[in-house]
């Protein structure tokens, strides 16, 4: 009878969620096919809908659905989260109640979720958690299709192997944007790495005003 009692609730939940998110669309006036696309140029912020709360309070019980074991709702608690990119709201309640089991089963999915404001989200959770178990996550990240993604893969790796960090940073100093190269130059500063001194080389020459600002703040600390 109790297993009963939750399959019914945990069908309830995603009926309900299922049912928030349709009308948050409709209220935003968009598809999220759209909503990815446009990127964060919307009408408004998601947090005015006027259901957000409950919007956020279903998610939370799916959330615990998960560490339960009920894994039909993590599409849409992966679909909250990224709505909810400002507040950080779902990533909390995630690194507060998701134990390893109910990590990985989002992890997994969330890396190759179709909003990249889902994927920072798990790439920022992975670094909060600092568990070598999700290393090979956060390198797939740094190789994201959005930029943004890639560099809190980036920061994360960071705080779970720094010397890893380190190595795809200083390829990465190459890249043709200037804010993955900024990043990259700053995690070599800030860990005092070994390829400091070669990075410095090879931004020498590059036209970023903020590049050249903070070479100019590493010569200063050197000096």
């Amino acid at each position: 009878m109790r297993v009963k009692r939750k399959c019914s609730c945990s069908m309830d939940i995603s009926y309900l969620l299922k049912s928030e998110l349709k009308q948050f669309w409709d209220w935003l006036g968009l598809s999220s096919q759209e909503y990815e696309l446009l990127g964060t140029i919307t009408n408004s912020h998601e947090s005015m809908y006027p259901r957000w709360d409950e919007l956020i309070r279903l998610t939370c019980i799916a959330i615990t659905n998960l560490e339960m074991g009920e894994t039909s709702q993590i599409d849409l608690i992966l679909e909250v989260m990224a709505l909810d990119n400002e507040e950080e709201a779902i990533l909390i309640e995630c690194e507060e109640q998701l134990t390893n089991s109910g990590l990985n089963l989002l992890i997994e999915k969330g890396c190759s979720f179709p909003f990249r404001n889902a994927r920072w989200q798990i790439a920022e959770l992975i670094g909060r958690k600092k568990s070598r178990e999700f290393e090979n996550y956060l390198i797939a990240l740094t190789n994201d299709d959005s930029k943004y993604v890639q560099r809190r893969a980036l920061l994360s790796l960071v705080k779970i192997n720094s010397q890893l960090a380190n190595e795809i940073s200083f390829q990465k100093l190459e890249d043709d944007n200037e804010m993955i190269r900024l990043v990259s130059i700053r995690i070599l500063s800030q860990t005092s790495s070994d390829f400091l001194k070669e990075a410095t080389k090879k931004l020498a020459s590059d036209s970023s005003l903020l590049i050249k600002e903070e070479l100019n703040k590493i010569m200063c600390n050197e000096e």
